[in-house]
Protein backbone atom coordinates (compact mmCIF):
# COMPACT_ATOMS: atom_id res chain seq x y z
CA UNK A 1 0.00 0.00 0.00
CA UNK A 2 1.29 3.37 -0.58
CA UNK A 3 0.17 6.72 0.68
CA UNK A 4 -0.10 9.86 -1.04
CA UNK A 5 0.56 12.59 1.97
CA UNK A 6 2.08 15.34 -0.21
CA UNK A 7 -0.97 17.83 0.39
CA UNK A 8 -0.53 17.79 4.38
CA UNK A 9 0.96 21.10 5.67
CA UNK A 10 1.65 19.85 8.41
CA UNK A 11 3.97 17.52 7.26
CA UNK A 12 5.85 20.25 5.65
CA UNK A 13 8.61 20.44 8.52
CA UNK A 14 9.10 16.45 8.76
CA UNK A 15 9.37 16.36 4.54
CA UNK A 16 12.23 19.03 5.16
CA UNK A 17 14.53 16.82 7.09
CA UNK A 18 13.59 14.04 5.24
CA UNK A 19 14.59 16.05 1.87
CA UNK A 20 17.80 16.94 3.75
CA UNK A 21 18.98 13.22 5.45
CA UNK A 22 17.79 11.87 1.32
CA UNK A 23 20.63 14.17 -0.19
CA UNK A 24 23.35 13.12 1.89
CA UNK A 25 22.15 9.61 2.57
CA UNK A 26 21.07 8.60 -0.97
CA UNK A 27 24.74 8.89 -2.36
CA UNK A 28 25.98 7.02 0.38
CA UNK A 29 23.79 4.02 -0.45
CA UNK A 30 22.19 4.75 3.07
CA UNK A 31 18.69 3.28 3.30
CA UNK A 32 16.58 4.95 5.95
CA UNK A 33 13.45 5.06 7.49
CA UNK A 34 11.31 7.11 10.21
CA UNK A 35 10.42 5.43 12.63
CA UNK A 36 9.25 5.75 16.62
CA UNK A 37 6.46 7.51 17.73
CA UNK A 38 6.63 9.94 14.87
CA UNK A 39 6.29 7.42 12.42
CA UNK A 40 3.13 6.44 14.82
CA UNK A 41 2.06 9.83 14.51
CA UNK A 42 1.78 10.57 11.27
CA UNK A 43 -0.49 6.93 10.25
CA UNK A 44 -2.53 7.79 13.36
CA UNK A 45 -3.13 10.97 12.13
CA UNK A 46 -3.31 10.85 8.47
CA UNK A 47 -4.01 7.44 7.84
CA UNK A 48 -6.80 7.09 10.55
CA UNK A 49 -7.83 10.08 11.79
CA UNK A 50 -7.02 9.94 14.80
CA UNK A 51 -5.15 12.56 17.12
CA UNK A 52 -2.46 10.67 18.89
CA UNK A 53 -2.89 11.00 22.72
CA UNK A 54 0.75 12.34 23.50
CA UNK A 55 3.41 14.19 20.85
CA UNK A 56 6.63 13.51 20.26
CA UNK A 57 9.28 15.87 20.61
CA UNK A 58 12.02 14.50 17.88
CA UNK A 59 11.76 12.52 15.02
CA UNK A 60 13.76 9.10 14.73
CA UNK A 61 14.96 7.56 11.86
CA UNK A 62 16.53 3.86 11.53
CA UNK A 63 19.48 3.92 8.81
CA UNK A 64 21.11 1.00 7.67
CA UNK A 65 25.12 1.29 7.49
CA UNK A 66 27.10 -1.79 7.10
CA UNK A 67 29.26 -0.81 10.21
CA UNK A 68 29.92 2.25 12.79
CA UNK A 69 32.64 3.54 10.18
CA UNK A 70 29.84 4.11 7.87
CA UNK A 71 27.45 5.63 10.28
CA UNK A 72 30.50 7.92 11.67
CA UNK A 73 30.72 9.00 8.17
CA UNK A 74 27.35 9.52 7.75
CA UNK A 75 26.81 11.69 10.83
CA UNK A 76 30.03 14.05 9.68
CA UNK A 77 28.55 14.05 6.36
CA UNK A 78 24.72 15.73 7.77
CA UNK A 79 26.41 18.06 9.63
CA UNK A 80 29.14 19.12 7.05
CA UNK A 81 26.40 19.43 5.06
CA UNK A 82 24.84 22.59 7.28
CA UNK A 83 21.43 21.33 7.81
CA UNK A 84 22.30 19.61 10.50
CA UNK A 85 23.92 19.90 14.16
CA UNK A 86 25.10 18.22 17.10
CA UNK A 87 23.20 18.33 20.10
CA UNK A 88 24.61 18.92 23.51
CA UNK A 89 25.62 15.44 25.07
CA UNK A 90 27.41 12.29 24.25
CA UNK A 91 25.27 10.79 22.44
CA UNK A 92 26.50 10.97 19.04
CA UNK A 93 23.37 9.94 17.49
CA UNK A 94 20.71 13.11 18.34
CA UNK A 95 21.15 15.64 15.49
CA UNK A 96 18.84 18.71 15.23
CA UNK A 97 17.80 20.01 11.75
CA UNK A 98 17.99 23.58 11.01
CA UNK A 99 14.72 24.30 11.20
CA UNK A 100 14.89 23.24 14.85
CA UNK A 101 13.22 19.82 14.71
CA UNK A 102 15.64 17.45 16.60
CA UNK A 103 16.00 14.07 15.53
CA UNK A 104 17.83 10.75 16.30
CA UNK A 105 19.37 8.57 13.58
CA UNK A 106 19.47 5.11 14.79
CA UNK A 107 22.06 2.70 13.23
CA UNK A 108 21.06 -1.12 12.03
CA UNK A 109 22.31 -3.54 9.61
CA UNK A 110 26.42 -4.66 10.32
CA UNK A 111 26.34 -2.77 13.41
CA UNK A 112 24.32 -5.42 14.90
CA UNK A 113 25.23 -8.89 16.65
CA UNK A 114 23.98 -12.34 15.40
CA UNK A 115 21.49 -11.98 18.59
CA UNK A 116 20.23 -8.08 17.13
CA UNK A 117 22.02 -6.15 19.95
CA UNK A 118 24.24 -2.86 18.75
CA UNK A 119 27.55 -4.13 19.27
Amino acid sequence: MSLDLSQKADLVPLAQVVGSLQRVAQPMDVDFFLMGAAARDVMLRHVHNIEPGRQTQDVDFAVMVPDWESFAALRAALIEGGDFSERPGPATHRLRHQSGLPLDIVPFGGVERADRTIA
